[in-house]
């Protein structure tokens, strides 16, 4: 209906117009307005619940193309809702690799909420702005091979839509916040099966996106694995190129042994668990991951222990506390699968020690399969209180050791894990309690260098009570562990001090039966064998005193200015020749030993010059005056052969055989309870007795002292016999004496005219028989003596007869030839060896 102006007709002024509503009937204007509002409400409802339930299903095409079309996989939707002008609500989602991927589920959603940037209408892709994601579990795994499933998922260009179809994420995407609510992530690595799995699990995270270009976003944000770890994210990634710019990755956890996952990456994990670590763990990483080719990427991982504590499983070692911070990389970009690292601030206490590591740096590289460290620095030192010692750390009192070094190595199958390791090790005052010591060893210094399989000890020192202990030089091999170790090109030494330091056994036995004061070397080399589960020894040493000390015999023989050689063998030990000073003369000993219970024993001892009146002093043979019973200068030699039982098996004394020759000049024997018995039986002026000679040959076996012959003289009196003496038990005696007034013969002989120079010992006796018959005084005793060393007892024989060797004899004592002669007479001439100042030798 047309509305027309009314006006006036006679040409005035027009009346007011009206509208056209004015002219219209009321019931018609109602029925427009309703109309309009019918058709209003009808478009509203179209967009609330029509057009929202019509373009649902294009939303999710659009959704399951957008991953179709560019990915080896799919998306499975349980439902999803569309809510006008920018909400999308999905319910019950799958993520799932296509059939040329094994169709492995990887993902799965409870609930997805997403803010779209513009309508899902047209031709166009969806563009999303936002998302939240609810009860999300990511599963991924890692094939025996290493590949991961679900890599390689970006489609090839051959596989990819038409070029008018193909989109970039960046119109796909134009986010800015992205929320996680209960997120789980698991990554099972079946490449090391003992690992557990990755899981980090209720995670609530928010991340604020701010985008740098059309196709590149900046992330940030962090969340709580509950509840053992917390995570912090920062980065960006390009959505076209799909290259995530990793600026800080960092996880911090608790980690438990007992725990059936853990949030840590498995190779870590592995490292872990071999350690039995336990406490606080932080992870931080950064670097770069092209998604298309991971291998590509480059990365730094630093690892950081805050006091947790190590335990590993069937290992006896524990730490009680370890901080410690490692650093690695890889370069980007690179092939290589070398990895750099570097170790730092590494502190740990535990087993009685203190561990500090100031640094160390080194390259492992996955292809090679080797390794290599270098600046290793560090020391250790003991504990003064903590956890129990253990291993040699229970024997380490105090002190310290600084070491630097570094070492190569490889971890491929049937190669040596150390390849070549050089360290250099400085003892500082260390003290040691080795077992079965009594006293630790003290202030031990010294160097230890190792080089590829060798170690090198120098100038190692230490003290022992009063001794000095010194290693100048040793070389130990090692390329042959566990079975066999080697000390080769030993240079060592010992000086002795007083008061005598308390050694273990067997030790203990030498050093008091010795009392040793004085320097000896040491040379040689030793080796230690395994041999089944048995660990045996093998040595060959070389001991030379340098003017060393001992005295023997409960102390009662010092001998001192020891030279010589002895040398030490498991199954040998051979005194080549031993020379030093005894009771002011000279002794000189040797022969050898096999050292295994029962410990037989050869050798020969000799003596020259020997003051006798030292020796009577050291035994306690003493006159009442307190001045010795025995006088004179001996030279003596005598042949041991014996055996050393077991302990408790029986008496060494029984097992001796020697067989030996003494002759003294200048000597008084005559306080001896025997010879002072036989002055007083003949009556015979004490006055009148003077120093004189005397000789012994002797044999001793079966626990006695067989005196094959004895001569004694004076200018006044003469002796000589033979008989048994007891070394045991009671020590009984058996001897037969003949005595001779020789002064008296002389004055006889004078008046008989006597020769007594004749080359028939029976000319002489016949002689000096006739003398003896027609004298009116006596000229001639014979005793027989018995009862104990201590208490002789003797018995006069009746008419005694002079033999032609006793007559001899008596006669070269008349003639005053020396105690050389009479010892030559009655043992024959000693020709086989050099006196002991005749010798040279040092050994």
């Amino acid at each position: 209906m047309a509305d027309f102006p009314i006006t006036r007709s006679d040409g005035g002024d027009s009346a007011p117009s009206r509208s056209a509503d004015s002219v219209i009937p009321r019931p018609h204007r109602r029925r427009r307005r309703a109309i309009i509002g019918v058709v209003a409400l009808a478009l509203i409802a179209a967009l609330v619940v029509i057009l929202p339930a019509a373009l649902a299903p294009v939303v999710q095409r659009k959704l399951e193309a957008m991953v179709s079309n560019h990915l080896h996989a799919r998306l499975e939707v349980g439902s999803l809702s569309y809510r006008f002008p920018y909400g999308v609500s999905v319910r019950d989602a799958k993520f799932v690799t296509d059939e040329s991927h094994d169709g492995v589920q990887l993902l799965t959603v409870k609930a997805l909420d997403i803010s779209l940037a513009k309508l899902p209408i047209g031709s166009g892709p969806i563009v999303i702005k936002s998302f939240t994601v609810v009860d999300p579990v990511v599963h991924l795994v890692r094939r025996e091979d290493g590949t991961v499933v679900g890599s390689h998922l970006t489609k090839r260009a051959s596989d990819s839509p038409r070029p008018k179809e193909r989109i970039k994420l960046s119109d796909l995407l134009q986010l800015r916040e992205f929320t996680l609510r209960g997120a789980a992530v698991i990554f099972e690595d079946r490449k090391h099966p003992d690992a557990k799995p990755m899981e980090w699990r209720d995670i609530d995270a928010k991340m604020q996106l701010s985008p740098q270009s059309g196709s590149r976003y900046r992330f940030s944000f962090t969340a709580a694995s509950k509840p053992v770890a917390n995570i912090e994210l920062n980065g960006a990634v390009d959505v076209d190129t799909l290259i995530v710019d990793i600026e800080r990755l960092a996880v911090a956890a608790d980690v438990r042994n007992d725990a059936t996952s853990s949030p840590m990456p498995a190779q870590l994990q592995r490292i872990l668990q071999r350690l039995g670590i336990e406490g606080s763990v932080r992870f931080e990483a950064s670097g770069q991951v092209p998604m298309r080719e991971p291998r590509q990427g480059g990365f730094a991982v630093n690892v950081i222990l805050d006091r947790v504590r190590a335990q590993p499983t069937g290992q006896a070692w524990a730490l009680d506390e370890l901080s410690a911070k490692f650093h690695a990389e890889r370069r980007a970009g690179s092939d290589s699968k070398q990895i750099d690292f570097r170790l730092s601030d590494v502190s740990a206490r535990g087993m009685g020690a203190l561990l500090g590591l100031q640094g160390a740096t080194g390259t492992v590289d996955l292809d090679q399969k080797t390794w290599r460290v270098d600046g290793l620095s560090g020391q250790v030192s003991a504990a003064e209180h903590g956890s129990e010692r253990k291993f040699v750390l229970r024997y380490v009192e105090r002190g310290r050791i600084d070491f630097d070094g570094g070492a190569t190595g490889s971890f491929a199958p049937g190669a040596k894990r150390i390849e070549r390791a050089e360290l250099l090790a400085k003892i500082d005052r260390l003290s040691i309690l080795p077992p079965k010591f009594r006293e630790p060893l003290e202030a031990i210094t010294g160097t230890i260098r190792l080089a590829g399989d060798r170690a090198t000890l120098q100038n190692i020192t230490a003290l022992y009570g009063n001794d000095r202990l010194a290693i100048n030089q040793a070389l130990i091999t090692l390329g042959d562990l566990p079975t066999r170790i080697e000390v080769l090109n030993i240079l060592a030494s010992a000086e002795f001090g007083t008061p005598a330091a308390q050694y273990p056994a067997p030790l203990d036995v030498a050093m008091e039966q010795l009392c040793p004061t004085g320097k000896i070397d040491i040379q040689g080399a030793a080796a230690l064998y395994k041999r089944g589960n048995r660990l045996e020894p093998d040595y060959s040493l070389q001991i030379i005193p340098q003017g060393a000390r001992v005295a023997l015999l409960n102390q009662r023989m010092p001998v001192t200015n020891i030279q010589g050689e002895i040398s030490v063998a498991p199954r040998l030990i051979e005194a080549k020749y031993i020379h030093g000073e005894a009771f002011g003369g000279k002794i000189a000993l040797r022969g050898n030993m096999v050292p295994r219970s029962p410990m037989n024993y050869d050798g020969e001892l000799r003596t020259q010059d020997a003051d006798l009146s030292l020796v009577s002093t050291a035994f306690g043979l003493l006159k009442p005056d307190g001045s010795p019973k025995l006088t004179g200068r001996a030279v003596a030699k005598v042949r041991v052969v014996g055996q050393i039982p077991r302990k408790g098996e029986g008496d060494p004394l029984q097992s001796l055989v020697a067989r030996g020759r003494v002759s003294v000049k200048e000597g008084n024997f005559w306080s001896l309870p025997v010879l002072d018995g036989i002055v007083n039986e003949i009556r015979f002026a004490r006055n009148a007795i003077t120093a004189g000679e005397a000789a012994m040959a002797f044999e001793i076996k079966d626990g006695k002292l067989e005196l094959s012959k004895v001569a004694i003289n004076s200018p006044a009196l003469g002796v000589q016999g033979s008989g048994t003496i007891e070394l045991t038990g009671e020590k009984k005696m058996d001897l037969t004496l003949v005595v001779a007034p020789l002064g008296d013969w002389r004055r006889k002989i004078r008046r008989t005219n006597i020769p007594l120079v004749s080359d028939l010992a029976g000319d002489i006796a016949g002689g000096l028989q006739k003398m003896i018959n027609s004298a009116t005084s006596q000229l001639l005793y014979e005793f027989r003596v018995t009862g104990h060393a201590g208490e002789p007892k003797l018995s006069a024989v009746p008419a005694p007869i002079l033999t032609n060797s006793a007559a001899s004899l008596f006669g070269m004592m008349m003639r005053g030839t020396g105690a050389d002669r009479l010892i030559d007479a009655i043992a024959g001439k000693d020709t086989d060896e050099p006196k002991p100042e005749e010798s040279n030798s040092g050994g």
